[in-house]
């Protein structure tokens, strides 16, 4: 719940609860009490309506509240009107309409005196609407309204306004400059009130010195715990951990966890993961292995995607100390970690494949697998399980023995000396050894062994072993790359591109990429195809980075697949979209990638394949899907309701707003279009301006074309370097359409169009000549 809609649902709370009604219904819970409401409700008695939504309201049956409201509100009642527009706010009870919550609102400013009552919690109410318009935080008129709706509120003693505006202040959220000053001062005010997040904020105040307050642990701990009494979870969390540690107050692990334990109680992952490692690590409390593992179950149920509880699961049910170990358990949370990429779990399985032979006569492919994803996942020690299924041999040919190894090297065997520095820096057959790991590696590179150079210069670069030393660094890359080194030459490229220890220059860093790139090492074919698709590069080449980003997701690079597949599902920037690319690409990383799997899915459904698309979207699931309707409109319908569902989910959301962005579209709900497209607009998937440009375009009854937008959104994505978004630009500023007649500008057209030339847009190339002249000879007449 965001901390806005917390504040407008405790607002509804209050201010539609009568104490004395509830009161009498809760404890005498009389039948003619209730009769008597219903009576005199029916029979059209105000007071007695709005009684009859508080009651459904409090017991959260918002149809029926709503219901009584709007019998109250069509009788000018403002408490009623303003209790309607909170739930038309909110969607509850009603669907969601921020155009009828401003209607009730209206009426309720517009009564004068009849609606002063209620006119500081309806102007709060005003100013949360404006908040929740797609642009707001971009918007200044919208800031400065909504400021000045809330500034109102709060001088008129709105609890509501004074605990959202002191937040907003104190985290610099919502569009507002941060000012922990002011912030600390509106929560002070507001801490009184029922608001807990009020007292929650206000008690970070004190606990962290914020604005003028200073810091009071003792105080701090008093509002977290009050917060957590009213039911602000967080302020439950952050009063154990106080209390656990002796932060500024008495240590009293008893009473931390309790706090904990409540909290989890009410379904707080984070208190219940609190709670599991406390128990695991035994600080503090008495170790209990049993109860960590019950708190961590716990957080897997209530968030199956909890990445903490699966890997701690994980953990107790392989470390036999832990008194729990079962591997087969074990591997059930480990396999729900990978499906969510985690490297953690890639490695767990790896470890126990490779050394306890979980998956019998296929184990030493399992253990290759997934500690190659792992890897790739980087969980970078997972490659000394490679290492060691890769040797599969005796690992110190040519030598019988490691002290054969050793005598060799000391004896100045270049060969040994590298190999010997190999084992001490991964701590391999030996143990870990920065010192030595250098000594042995530069004395083979002192005897010209070209492999040691490139592993010299990282030891400079990282002071591993030996004191940081920059110019060292690129002296011992320069020599590996020069020998031909691929590992050498990608680390000097990235020296030039970074400008460690020297000028930044692109295009060495550019020249060294090549050159490792074209001896096929992944990582450089990556970042070259970075350089060429860098908008901001003057070497900018869509062609080239296209070439060698698909040079390296040939190689299974898992992050040149995503980026390959995500330039063909979104297309722009110069490359169209291209679904059966993307498709092909995607592939690659499905079913391991949500992404992917909704990117496919989402394609499928686009191309009204619902057969595909029903397969696809099966490891989005929790659980499988056995029925599949036979009728293609009911696959249809079926698919897109699963699927909806599952994007819709407040984990999902935020990654997928441009999807459901596409799927409102295709269902034809503009306004949910737009809300995904312009959240996923301001997370910077620029393209998305372009669809709401189309949009805003559209003649639709839903809305009026919308010039201001067109424009708005346009601009963003030309300055976001989309070569088709300033060819329209231009386009639309040398219009002679009567529509555009108020943006008509020559010289903002010339300027876009001079833009989109410079990326290589042909088509701009005419346009940009006609613009020349046209200012030019404006300016002639002008003289």
């Amino acid at each position: 719940m965001t901390s806005l809609i917390r504040y407008i649902w405790l607002l509804c709370c209050l201010s539609l609860a009568s104490a004395a009604a509830f009161s009498q219904f809760e404890q005498n819970d009389k039948q003619d009490l209730i009769q008597r409401y219903i009576d005199d409700a029916e029979a059209g008695y105000v007071f007695a309506q709005v009684n009859m939504a508080k009651i459904h309201i409090r017991h959260k049956d918002y149809y029926e509240g709503a219901k009584w409201l709007r019998k109250a509100a069509e009788q000018k009642d403002n408490e009623a009107r303003l209790g309607l527009a909170k739930l038309y706010f909110n969607g509850w009870g009603v669907e969601k309409n921020l155009e009828q919550a401003k209607y009730w609102l209206n009426l309720v400013e517009e009564d004068g005196e009849f609606g002063f009552r209620f006119l500081a919690e309806a102007e709060f109410l005003k100013a949360s609407l404006l908040l929740e318009e797609p642009d707001a935080a971009n918007n200044p008129s919208i800031q400065q309204e909504a400021e000045r709706l809330l500034t109102f509120a709060v001088e008129h003693n709105s609890a509501a306004a004074q605990a959202a505006l002191g937040e907003y202040y104190l985290q610099g959220s919502n569009g507002f400059k941060q000012d922990p000053v002011q912030g600390c001062a509106l929560l002070e005010k507001a801490s009184q009130s029922i608001y807990p997040s009020a007292n929650f904020f206000l008690g970070r105040c004190y606990a962290e010195g914020l604005g003028n307050v200073k810091i009071d642990k003792p105080k701090a701990l008093a509002l977290f715990e009050l917060a957590a009494k009213q039911g602000e979870w967080a302020g439950a969390n952050n009063a154990g951990l106080m209390l656990l540690a002796g932060d500024g107050v008495p240590e009293n692990p008893e009473k931390a966890l309790q706090w904990f334990q409540l909290s989890a109680n009410e379904k707080n992952t984070e208190a219940m993961m609190i709670l599991a490692h406390t128990y695991r690590e035994g600080k503090k409390v008495t170790l209990n292995y049993k109860l960590a593992e019950y708190w961590a179950l716990e957080a897997a149920k209530v968030e199956p995607e909890n990445i903490a509880a699966i890997t701690l699961l994980a953990e107790l049910y392989i470390h036999l100390k832990s008194g729990l170990q079962d591997f087969s358990k074990a591997k059930y949370w480990l396999e729900k970690g990978v499906k969510l990429q985690d490297p953690a779990s890639a490695f767990g399985l790896a470890w126990l494949n490779y050394h306890h032979n979980l998956s019998g006569d296929n184990s030493l492919a399992e253990a290759k697998f997934w500690a190659t994803k792992a890897v790739a996942w980087g969980r970078k020690d997972a490659q000394t399980i490679l290492d060691a299924i890769n040797a599969n041999e005796n690992p110190f040919k040519p030598y019988a023995t490691l002290k054969d190894l050793q005598t060799a090297a000391q004896k100045g065997n270049a060969d040994a000396q590298f190999t010997l520095a190999n084992f001490y820096i991964e701590g391999k057959h030996l143990n870990k050894d920065p010192k030595k790991a250098f000594q042995f590696m530069q004395k083979a590179a002192k005897q010209h062994f070209t492999a040691a150079f490139d592993k010299l210069g990282l030891f400079y670069m990282n002071g591993f072993g030996v004191k940081k030393d920059l110019k060292q660094a690129l002296n011992w890359f320069k020599k590996s790359a020069l020998s031909g080194d691929a590992q050498g030459q990608y680390h000097l490229a990235s020296i030039y591109l970074d400008g460690i220890g020297v000028k930044r220059n692109k295009d060495k860093a550019l020249e060294w990429f090549k050159k490792a790139a074209e001896q096929n090492l992944a990582s450089a074919q990556l970042e070259l195809a970075r350089l060429y698709l860098d908008n901001d590069s003057p070497k900018k080449d869509i062609e080239a980075g296209l070439y060698w980003l698909t040079k390296s997701a040939e190689q299974n690079d898992p992050e040149s697949i995503k980026w390959l597949s995500h330039i063909y599902f979104y297309g722009g920037g110069g490359v169209e979209q291209n679904n059966e690319l993307a498709k092909k690409w995607l592939k690659q990383i499905f079913p391991d990638d949500k992404q992917a799997v909704a990117q496919l899915t989402m394609i499928a459904i686009q191309e009204e394949n619902y057969d595909d698309a029903f397969d696809y979207l099966q490891p989005l699931l929790e659980t499988k899907l056995i029925y599949k309707p036979s009728g293609q409109t009911e696959l249809r319908e079926f698919v897109q309701q699963h699927f909806l569902r599952w994007l819709e989910k407040p984990a999902h959301q935020e990654q997928y707003h441009f999807i459901l962005g596409e799927l409102y579209l295709s269902f034809n709900n503009i306004n949910k279009a737009i809300y995904h497209y312009t959240k996923a607009a301001e997370q910077g998937y620029h393209i998305a301006h372009f669809y709401l440009v189309f949009i805003y375009g559209m003649s639709d009854p839903r809305h009026k074309v919308n010039i201001d937008k067109i424009f708005f959104h346009l601009e963003k994505a030309a300055q976001a370097k989309i070569v088709e978004a300033q060819y329209l630009l231009a386009q639309l500023y040398s219009s002679d359409d009567p529509m555009f007649s108020t943006k008509r500008n020559n010289k903002l057209a010339l300027k876009w169009a001079k833009a989109a030339v410079q990326q290589g847009f042909l088509p701009a190339v005419e346009l940009q000549k006609t613009l020349q002249e046209k200012v030019k000879n404006k300016k002639k007449a002008q003289k």
